[in-house]
């Protein structure tokens, strides 16, 4: 999934330290309707006339609060500096790292097991697929999946718009990956001219929609590979559809009005917390993938190596935002779905679909998932890892090559 968010990088980390630091010395009281303390001590960005920066201060002190406003002052990014974009109609800044519960335990724990596809259902999708009724086969997969999904009454899936986009307007940027979700409420005609915080309070979880859009280079590969990478792509989006929905709308967010639907935009808590939520959610996702692969017959696909590339590279995105200090069952799942991912894929590179390699099995699997370093997973398991099993074979069908 392209998941929706802000830029996060170790710039805007840089930035950040002097502001937390100005905010200790500065701290404002949490209650709005107590009166502000002497900012002169603080390092704020404030008009310097004494009449206007009273006036900027009391505005946003009775619209967003006290505790929004410090962060709104300190942020280079904040609504003192800098106006809403054409189109966003509420935005308060994220106060507190606490913004959004990080849900550690979701992203270390399997899921229920997927749902399978019958022989009928996926002869009658690869015939969608072979006839390049791409949309058709989109709708019978997700009308065979969705039965068992409690979350489906809220999703949309979709082909045909541009990904990202919603009635020709950007809502999120342009993805190339098979899937990504667009993450809305209902408008409501009451929503029209209503003041950001006033408009903040028509909206809880209850109101969340999700649009599911496809991409159309997901057909590209082989007609029954792609049933699999489809199915499992579907699946991998409503992951983070019940990751939302767990965390409703307590994370702080922006609205861009799109006709009767007001997309988010913008979800989050501060950066450091931020790129912690961003990697668990995409950690669960791709594990969820190779736990039901058999399930999908993604084990029987070359895009069982997408799936362990991104468990991988994610896990090493959330281990450097927790400063190396994994959770253990987080480091738990994850080594145990790149294991397990392993095997299944040495079985698919000895098979008759992995001839188009042509002898370059071996340096793949050796290379899967791409820099690979067990020492960051092995000191954090529950329990000791098992004893190295022997060595398996990879290579062209009927070779014996042993892989590493």
């Amino acid at each position: 999934m392209a998941s929706q968010g802000p830029a996060r990088d170790q710039e805007a980390d840089r930035r950040t330290r002097p502001q937390e630091r100005a905010a200790e010395r500065g701290r404002l009281p949490e209650s709005p309707a107590r009166p502000l303390p002497d900012l002169a001590d603080a390092d704020l960005a404030l008009p310097a006339n004494t009449l206007v920066r009273g006036q900027v201060l009391y505005a946003l002190q009775r619209t967003v609060g006290n505790q929004a406003l410090q962060q709104a002052l300190l942020s280079p990014g904040g609504p003192v500096q800098q106006a809403l974009p054409p189109g966003v109609v509420a935005r308060v800044p994220t106060t507190t790292t606490q913004a959004i519960a990080i849900q550690r335990p979701r992203a270390g724990t399997p899921g229920a097991p997927w749902a399978e596809l019958s022989p009928d259902q996926r002869r009658q999708v690869e015939g969608h697929i072979r006839g390049r009724a791409h949309g058709a086969a989109v709708r019978a997969v997700w009308d065979a999946l969705r039965g068992g999904l409690p979350g489906a009454g809220r999703v949309e899936v979709q082909m045909g718009e541009p990904m990202g986009q919603w009635g020709g307007v950007a809502i999120a940027p342009a993805a190339s990956d098979f899937g990504v979700t667009l993450i809305y409420v209902p408008r409501r005609p009451e929503c029209a001219g209503l003041a950001p915080a006033a408009h903040l309070q028509l909206h809880g979880a209850a109101d969340l929609r999700f649009l599911v859009q496809i991409n159309a280079s997901l057909f590209a590969i082989d007609p029954e590979e792609a049933v699999s990478r489809l199915q499992t792509t579907l699946m991998h989006e409503y992951v983070h559809v019940e990751q939302q929905v767990a965390r409703g709308l307590e994370a702080n967010f922006a609205l861009r009005v799109v006709g009767d639907r007001e997309f988010i935009t913008q979800t989050g808590a501060t950066t450091a917390a931020s790129r912690e939520l961003e990697s668990l959610d995409e950690i669960e996702a791709p594990c969820a993938e190779i736990e039901n692969a058999e399930r999908t017959g993604l084990a029987l696909s070359y895009d069982l190596r997408t799936a362990i590339n991104l468990a991988w590279s994610k896990y090493r995105d959330y281990f450097s935002a927790v400063n190396r200090q994994p959770d253990r069952a987080v480091a738990t799942r994850v080594y145990r779905s790149i294991q397990r991912g392993r095997r299944l894929f040495a079985a698919y590179l000895r098979s008759s679909r992995a001839a188009w390699m042509q002898g370059g099995q071996r340096l793949i699997f050796s290379n899967t998932p791409s820099g690979y370093d067990e020492q960051l997973l092995l000191p954090f398991l529950n329990q000791p890892a098992a004893p190295a099993t022997a060595p398996v074979t990879v290579g062209a069908p009927g070779t014996t090559r042993t892989g590493p």
